[in-house]
């Protein structure tokens, strides 16, 4: 990550990658990387990183997600080619859109085959010897704190099916108000005076900084759902599908269809979970851990 948008993650913790790939397996070890990591977040800009996304890719299996960054846009572009195929809490931990340099922001503007402004004929032209990129998936902490409502209706109209809702949220989710902890870190829950509106909102103790957030999925949703006005199958989409196809897994997660793990949530009417089916087994509390 890039000191500068670390968020509520401890700076001793941070590091660089000169050796690439090598730095990697010293910090996390490649065969757990392999066995145990679905994705993970690199800031792009950070030495050893950007030429190290695609080993990341290809031989450890893992995908790759950009956040915790100040990368240029041609940065994150380059990231994006090279496999990076997911943004990390957009808009969050990133440098601010920039209409001359939008930085990972402008990757949702990105077109999926590259273009080049021709100077004989004064246009624009695609060049036919860049392969075709999918756009980047990207994610959204839909708490109405984190990112503004017209911003996420921002990002859904300019790529809809990239949305992911993420809560991003620590261990305060569901408790109430008080003193807890990130790591060795001590965060405040509860309402707080001195950002706009008064939220509720988790921060780390004698600060602004926002420790992650404490909003359900659920509720992502049916934020979501209010802040884009886009349909109820979308929303859940956002939620489900999207998450799995950037995955790599939506052949057997994010779906109905037969030979799918049934992993099945019932809602009412309102967006309230009603019941979780794991594997097809209704999930109690005697048969959640086991």
């Amino acid at each position: 990550m890039n000191p500068r948008k670390k968020g509520a993650h401890e700076l001793a913790c941070l590091r660089t990658a000169p050796n690439g790939l090598a730095d990697f397996d010293e910090c996390y070890g490649l065969d757990n990387l392999r066995d145990y990591v679905a994705y993970m977040t690199a800031a792009p800009e950070v030495n050893g990183v950007l030429e190290t996304i695609p080993s990341l890719v290809d031989s450890c299996k893992i995908g790759v997600s950009l956040g915790h960054s100040a990368a240029t846009h041609d940065v994150a572009r380059q990231a994006h080619r090279n496999g990076a195929k997911m943004i990390t809490h957009l808009f969050n931990a990133m440098t601010c859109f920039h209409h001359r340099d939008p930085g990972i922001v402008g990757l949702l503007g990105a077109a999926e085959k590259e273009h080049c402004f021709n100077v004989d004929t004064g246009g624009l032209t695609t060049d036919t010897y860049t392969p075709q990129v999918a756009r980047s998936f990207y994610g959204l902490i839909c708490d109405g704190i984190h990112v503004h409502p017209n911003t996420v209706k921002i990002a859904y109209n300019s790529h809809p099916a990239g949305a992911i809702l993420v809560t991003d949220a620590m261990g305060a989710m569901g408790l109430p108000d008080g003193e807890y902890k990130l790591g060795n870190m001590s965060v405040d829950v509860g309402l707080q005076k001195g950002m706009a509106g008064c939220p509720r909102a988790a921060v780390i103790q004698g600060t602004h900084t926002l420790a992650g957030s404490i909003v359900t999925l659920i509720e992502c949703v049916r934020n979501f759902m209010e802040y884009t006005q886009c349909p109820l199958v979308e929303a859940l989409e956002a939620a489900s599908l999207h998450p799995a196809q950037m995955l790599g897994i939506a052949d057997r997660k994010g779906t109905l269809k037969y030979g799918a793990d049934a992993d099945i949530i019932i809602l009412t009417d309102s967006l309230q979970v009603e019941s979780v089916f794991v594997r097809g087994e209704l999930a109690t509390p005697e048969t959640v851990g086991r």
